[in-house]
């Protein structure tokens, strides 16, 4: 079976250090570099005049809480869109020579077997561009598991063609992806 010869992961980041450092290690063994776009405003065409719960400074602490290979690579990317803003994330993973993308929001955290898995698969289909994968979300706390139907793109395959991309799905068969934006502080 055909290993990808070089993955990297995606995070758009505006807020959430409580799960970065753990979501960013659940990923560190099996990816070549940790691309981390950080943008002062929100992305999802809201506006607030409220400030983000963190500052940029510890975001950045909590990006680099562990980094001992020097794999994170922080961005700065000012987009207040967020198709836009992933694009141009895709594209500088792409430069810089991955050809797989594990997409990685700051409150996602991919057991190392599951991650494993997901990448086999993925290498055994290499015709499939997007990668759908189901997430066990935790509501409120670490004491309440919802298992719905969120299935964000979340392994990319650059390789593949763009045109007519097909999309495949990685469910819990595979092991849990575990989403932790509903158990976060009340800011």
């Amino acid at each position: 079976m055909e290993i990808h010869s070089s993955v990297a992961s995606c995070t758009i980041l505006h807020y959430g250090s409580d799960y970065l450092p753990y979501a960013l290690r659940s990923v560190y063994d099996q990816v070549d570099k940790l691309h981390i776009f950080y943008t002062p405003t929100p992305s999802h065409g809201h506006r607030s005049t409220l400030p983000p719960p963190e500052t940029r400074d510890q975001l950045l602490l909590a990006a680099f809480a562990f980094d001992p290979d020097g794999k994170v690579v922080w961005h700065d990317a000012p987009f207040t869109q967020e198709g836009p803003q992933r694009d141009s994330a895709l594209r500088v993973c792409m430069d810089s020579g991955a050809d797989l993308v594990v997409v990685l929001d700051a409150d996602e955290v991919w057991p190392e077997e599951t991650l494993s898995l997901c990448l086999q698969q993925a290498a055994s289909r290499p015709g499939v561009r997007n990668w759908l994968v189901n997430f066990t979300t935790l509501w409120r706390s670490f004491h309440w598991v919802c298992r719905d139907e969120l299935w964000p793109v979340r392994l990319i395959n650059l390789r593949a063609a763009a045109v007519g991309e097909y999309t495949a799905y990685l469910d819990r068969s595979n092991g849990e992806v575990y989403h932790f934006g509903y158990a976060v502080r009340d800011e």
